[in-house]
């Protein structure tokens, strides 16, 4: 950033110079941003993909609750319009992006491997 005539003072009692400030944009723990658009990782279960519902997104405004279809596909995309960064000069707001990212469970006990092993028979 540039501020002229901010900076120390001219030589041989010369105008002030510009000062520069080099600003550092930290990442966000939560949204990854590409212009005015942000994008968001939702973690799903293997059941929510499968059989679709309600699903709660963080927003920069706050949690909204949104439908997730039967059947969706791990890395599926979903726009919720103007959800994004405003634009500094107009004001008119980005995109926001939720990334559907299904959550494998790490612990399987043997009931869950027998549901597991009916529903993979879906696939065959």
């Amino acid at each position: 950033m540039r501020l002229r005539g901010i900076g120390s003072a001219g030589v041989m009692g010369g105008p002030a110079g510009d000062l520069y400030i080099e600003l550092e944009v930290k990442p966000h723990p939560t949204f990854k941003r590409d212009a005015n658009n942000i994008y968001v990782d939702i973690p799903v279960t293997i059941s929510e993909a499968t059989l679709g519902g309600k699903i709660k997104v963080p927003t920069l405004d706050g949690t909204v609750t949104m439908t997730l279809p039967p059947g969706t596909d791990s890395g599926k995309k979903f726009k919720l319009k103007g959800k994004g960064i405003p634009h500094r000069k107009t004001g008119v707001r980005g995109d926001e992006f939720a990334i559907i990212n299904i959550v494998v469970p790490k612990k399987v006990t043997n009931k869950t491997k027998e549901a597991l092993e009916e529903i993979e028979k879906a696939y065959h």
